[in-house]
């Protein structure tokens, strides 16, 4: 059987110095069996620090085969280059990483090799992502499926999730109107819910294809603060809604019924975990009036 060809999409803004050196690092590990398996797609979102060129300089992107570099006339943001990337896909998979973490040749490789011999192709993979202490940040350590209420805990860190091209193109058009927003710091986690109401199949994965690099910031204004926060709720809570026009099915309208409720009850948290970023002198206060609210009546 041919291994599934994986691209390895990367959204990218004004880091030039950091792309450089992760796709260098990168062209160093990847062998002929490495690139027979594995191609690159970078986006550049109309950078004002000359990445585009200096990436397209590289020897490995001279022939356009292995590494492919685009750039966006106008900014698309996060979430509009995400998209991009979707619709530019060349391989069978789309492996989204970042332009400041370091890829494991090896382990998209392996990546490759399994999602080739799948009876079922996967419409969406979770591989591993850990802490810097080698700790479990993100995902299993068996192939196994992806519930339901997992849909944000599946891709809470971008890094590494892996998209089947066709799945995603297919859903693309059918979500980006409503999905494609400048508030949207979740872009796949609209594709993961999207997909898990369909009853597509979602899996986690044991490979660490993508491990921790610079860690830069992450350019969003405000990420963790509590406005953010209930943004980010408010978004979801609207997609959600607008979900119900994507299937008539019984079966997938309750199922969103469902998970329109459980993303409504965690207010609470979503509200906390701003608040323990802004204000934590106060967030013990909240964490008080939130159980008496909570607590059954006497």
């Amino acid at each position: 059987m041919t291994p599934s060809r994986i691209t390895i999409g990367i959204p990218s803004y004004n880091r030039k110095d950091a792309l450089l050196e992760v796709l260098s690092r990168l062209d160093a590990a990847c062998t002929p069996a490495h690139r027979e398996r594995i191609n690159v797609l970078v986006i550049d979102d109309d950078s004002p620090d000359g990445a585009f060129d200096a990436v397209r300089a590289l020897p490995c992107a001279r022939d356009g085969d292995w590494l492919r570099v685009m750039k966006n006339e106008e900014r698309a943001g996060f979430c509009g280059n995400f998209f991009h990337l979707i619709r530019h896909c060349p391989g069978d998979y789309l492996l989204v990483s970042t332009d400041d973490d370091w890829l494991q040749a090896d382990e998209v490789l392996r990546l490759a090799l399994d999602l080739a011999e799948a009876q079922t192709a996967p419409a969406w993979v979770t591989p591993v992502f850990r802490n810097a202490d080698g700790s479990l940040y993100r995902g299993r350590e068996a192939v196994g499926p992806i519930a339901l209420h997992d849909y944000r805990n599946c891709c809470n860190h971008l890094p590494g999730v892996t998209l089947n091209r066709a799945w995603a193109q297919r859903l693309l058009p059918l979500i980006e109107a409503v999905a494609n927003r400048r508030d949207n710091v979740y872009p796949q986690a609209c594709f993961s819910l999207a997909l898990l109401l369909l009853g597509a199949p979602c899996l986690y994965h044991p490979a660490e294809p993508v491990r921790t690099g610079h860690n830069l910031p992450s350019g969003i204004a405000g990420y963790s603060t509590l406005a953010a926060r209930w943004q980010q709720f408010t978004f979801f809570d609207g997609y959600i809604g607008a979900l119900r026009a994507l299937s008539s099915a019984d079966a997938f309208q309750q199922a969103r019924s469902q998970i329109h409720e459980f993303h409504r009850q965690q207010l609470f948290r979503t509200l906390g975990n701003g608040l323990s970023e802004e204000r934590p002198d106060l967030l013990p206060y909240f964490l008080d009036g939130a159980r008496q609210f909570l607590a059954p009546a006497a």
